[in-house]
């Protein structure tokens, strides 16, 4: 009994392409690793201004807070050059590592979610998706 399995013809088109000389373009886009929340944004003074004008889509930057006092390993999410808050703890030992050996990391706004809990009283919630980019 024979271990070999036939080629579909889908691979055998593949190859034969590539072995006549065939180009093939890279495939490249960058990988969601993880979505979440923003945290910490509410001990921002402004930061019900700065939630009006957030948009979904909007670029996030990714920077290391090594001298952080509270977390070694903490990591800056920025709009617009402006400090918004972090990225949760729980997601920081994994990113922190790609980030310090090199890889980029970026985030964009995912949701804009604002909760009324009581008459005039809102919550609002930042989600972000975290890619790494290819």
């Amino acid at each position: 009994m024979s271990n070999i399995e036939k080629i579909n013809s889908e691979i055998k088109d593949y190859v034969n392409y590539v072995q006549k000389g065939g180009k093939l373009e890279p495939f490249f886009e960058d990988i969601c690793l993880v979505t979440t929340e923003l945290v910490g944004f509410r001990k921002i003074s402004n930061f019900e201004d700065l939630f009006s004008q957030f948009k979904k889509g909007d670029y996030l930057a990714l920077f290391r807070d090594t001298q952080n006092e509270l977390d070694e390993l903490a990591i800056v999410v920025k709009w617009n050059n402006l400090m918004i808050g972090y990225v949760p703890r729980k997601h920081i030992p994994i990113l922190s590592s790609l980030m310090d050996s090199g890889k980029e990391i970026y985030a964009i706004i995912d949701d804009l979610i604002l909760d009324e809990l009581f008459k005039d009283l809102f919550f609002e919630t930042v989600k972000i998706k975290i890619f790494l980019k290819e």
